[in-house]
């Protein structure tokens, strides 16, 4: 009897292996084209971040005098973008980004000022900053925007630890994932969030999705 049972599992580990193996053939296969993308000709350093539906990519560039911009790019058409009042030193985190763009082409993007040394949140459009400011932060990043304008990412607290939030509106909502400092990405024209929490006990990172 034993001898019948290894054989009955040895058959269904083959019979589980098989159709898993077929599964895997009848899916489709994904093919990609990948193409360089440079902000322009001068360019040293060119970063991508977001991308809509009309394929116009937000990021940043760093020019040849090492100044870095924020960057919006519609096929060749570049817009460069500054904000006077942020850092602009080429290829340093601190200075300005753009990481999201919406149907509308607004963008949501964040620096750091060089009076007060705090990151800024902002949306842009039409040459006009929106400041995305969390109430009583010592910090605020905008990383995702939706085609409904809801904007959501990251503020620091007094302690220095970072909490994700959404912006619907004018209301601040505060997001946090148990454990950890939190950031929130993304968000879908259906309200879907992407966050990232970092496990302070294992120093790990935890993806996480909320619904708004």
């Amino acid at each position: 009897m034993k001898t019948n049972k290894t054989m009955l599992c040895v058959l269904g580990s083959m019979l589980l292996f098989t159709v898993a193996a077929a599964s895997a053939a009848d899916a489709p296969k994904l093919t990609f084209t990948f193409k360089d993308v440079h902000a322009n000709k001068t360019a040293i350093e060119t970063d991508t971040y977001g991308v809509n539906n009309a394929g116009v990519i937000v990021g940043d560039y760093v020019d040849a005098k090492n100044v870095q911009h924020g960057m919006i790019l519609d096929g060749t058409k570049l817009t460069s973008v500054d904000k006077t009042d942020c850092q602009s030193v080429g290829g340093s985190i601190d200075s300005i980004g753009f990481y999201s763009i919406n149907s509308a082409g607004t963008v949501a993007g964040e620096c750091v000022n060089i009076k007060t040394h705090r990151y800024e949140g902002f949306t842009y459009a039409k040459g006009k900053f929106t400041l995305i400011t969390f109430p009583k932060s010592y910090g605020t990043q905008a990383y995702g925007i939706n085609d409904k304008g809801d904007v959501v990412g990251d503020y620091y607290d007094s302690a220095g630890k970072t909490h994700g939030f959404v912006k619907k509106g004018s209301k601040y909502t505060r997001l946090d994932v148990k454990g950890g400092n939190t950031v929130a990405w993304g968000i879908n024209n259906k309200g879907w969030i992407t966050l990232y929490s970092n496990n302070i006990g294992t120093g790990g990172g935890i993806s996480n999705r909320a619904q708004s």
